[in-house]
């Protein structure tokens, strides 16, 4: 299918720009060959949010960082960890702080649900950029089992679709720093459906490797109208207006293949 979804990218270029920095992100080399980099898998997380979140409507790939915690609807041990609760949310209000709980370091406490590759023929140009990313969502944990067994089901419907993946085609606009932005072109696939789409990402160098961020957008009634999703589990925030946004993204790390 190739419908030309409202999901706008701020995803799945979040892995491109790490194709051809070396060890430096402010100024690339040209070098000989194609070079290659994996995702450095515990280190790398992925994340939703939905807007407003009411206190509870987010979760992550990797709960075991401690600067993350789970909504006040939990089932989980653990509880908030000393952190202070968000101020917002609870009254239908937007939260312009997203994702709510963002790591200062990557650190390797993440479950492996982020996987892929990319590779490049050189990396100034970068041309032969290709490579897919992969996220398990399975693996996204909001701190109640039962909201996460609802999402795998009948949001995901993991059953059938195991993964939410990312093709990836070119990368333009590159604006060279010691936080390098670009924009990046490929392919979406969510459930049944691939949309073309653009991303927007930031990558900067850290201790473990390349730390790449981005974030992408979602109209809720997408879930419905473009991606399939039954009307039943997403009814009182689609129809009531509650949710203005979903917003889904990526925090990795990504190394140099040998």
């Amino acid at each position: 299918m190739g419908y030309r979804s409202r999901w706008h990218g701020r995803f799945i270029g979040a892995v491109l720009v790490a194709v051809g920095l070396g060890t430096n992100p402010v100024a690339a080399q040209t070098e000989p060959g194609t070079f290659s980099y994996t995702v450095n898998e515990p280190y790398s997380l992925a994340w939703y949010q939905i807007n407003p979140h009411t206190s509870v409507l987010w979760a992550t790939t990797c709960p075991g960082d401690p600067f993350w915690r789970p909504g006040e609807s939990r089932s989980s041990a653990g509880g908030t960890r000393g952190l202070a609760p968000p101020r917002s949310g609870t009254a239908n209000v937007k939260d312009s702080v997203i994702p709510l709980y963002r790591r200062p370091a990557a650190r390797p406490y993440c479950a492996n649900a982020v996987h892929g590759s990319i590779s490049a023929e050189d990396t100034v140009t970068w041309r032969g950029l290709k490579g897919t990313i992969s996220i398990e969502p399975d693996s996204l944990f909001s701190g109640l089992a039962l909201r996460d067994r609802t999402a795998s089901r009948e949001i995901f419907n993991t059953y059938m679709w195991h993964t939410i993946s990312f093709t990836i085609d070119s990368l333009t606009q590159i604006v060279p720093g010691d936080t390098m932005r670009a924009v990046a072109y490929g392919v979406f696939h969510f459930r049944d459906v691939q949309a073309p789409t653009t991303a927007l990402i930031q990558v900067w160098r850290e201790p473990p490797g390349l730390r790449v961020t981005s974030r992408l957008d979602m109209i809720p009634v997408d879930l419905v109208e473009a991606y399939g999703v039954s009307i039943h589990p997403v009814r009182l925030g689609i129809q009531s207006g509650g949710w203005s946004m979903i917003h889904f993204g990526v925090d990795m790390i990504l190394n140099r293949t040998p």
